[in-house]
């Protein structure tokens, strides 16, 4: 990635929803994970949410899959949406972020 122009990773990611500006991030972070973490991803969830473009959902996912650390669940709108719709979710928790740490007190 870091050889690689953002022009190129837009390309290479054009069908994908606000291609642009995660082409971006994507460019951001590889540089990032060079210089502050040896060429590796950050091991926790406040270091991963503070990369350009990552969130709550993308770091728990993050952790799951990288380093097989089960530490929270990642909860977008759809989730947030049906947990709502199932009530899963507390009414107070009116946004994906207040869904997860809902579900974490159950």
């Amino acid at each position: 990635m870091l050889t690689t122009s953002v022009e190129t990773i837009d390309d290479c990611i054009c069908k994908v929803g606000f291609h642009k500006k995660k082409a971006m991030y994507i460019k951001q972070v590889a540089q990032i994970c060079r210089d502050q973490y040896h060429d590796d991803i950050p091991r926790t969830i406040d270091s991963l949410v503070a990369l350009p473009g990552v969130g709550p959902k993308m770091a728990y996912l993050t952790m799951n899959c990288a380093w097989k650390e089960s530490t929270g669940i990642g909860v977008d709108v759809h989730v947030n949406r049906i947990s709502h719709r199932l009530g899963w979710a507390n009414a107070k928790a009116t946004t994906p972020e207040l869904t997860r740490l809902n579900s974490t007190h159950s």
